[in-house]
């Protein structure tokens, strides 16, 4: 018997994800290189890999990264992969 699927297979949640988080990242002055989306556990985990031409620092990491989880809690509703119990209402949260 076949199994329900959580969410789109990988390759389209990241593509998904792709066009989501380019625009966003792109306007932080930041490169999207790579977006790498796994299991853990219960939760699905989504890395963000960013570059620029200069390099990259703490501070502008973390105003990209407070973009992308704005990005990510707007989209929440609309979003069709895996979501968190708490649905949309729960805010993105570092672990």
């Amino acid at each position: 018997m076949p199994t329900a699927s959580a969410g789109p297979p990988p390759d389209a949640a990241r593509s998904q994800l792709r066009t989501l988080l380019a625009p966003v990242v792109g306007t932080a002055g930041y490169d999207l290189e790579d977006i790498v989306v796994s299991a853990a556990g219960r939760r699905t985990l989504v890395r963000v890999i960013v570059d620029a031409d200069g390099g990259v620092d703490l501070d502008g990491i973390a105003s990209v990264s407070r973009a992308v989880a704005e990005a990510l809690d707007a989209a929440a509703c609309r979003w069709t992969g895996p979501r968190s119990p708490a649905g949309c209402s729960a805010p993105t949260t570092a672990e």
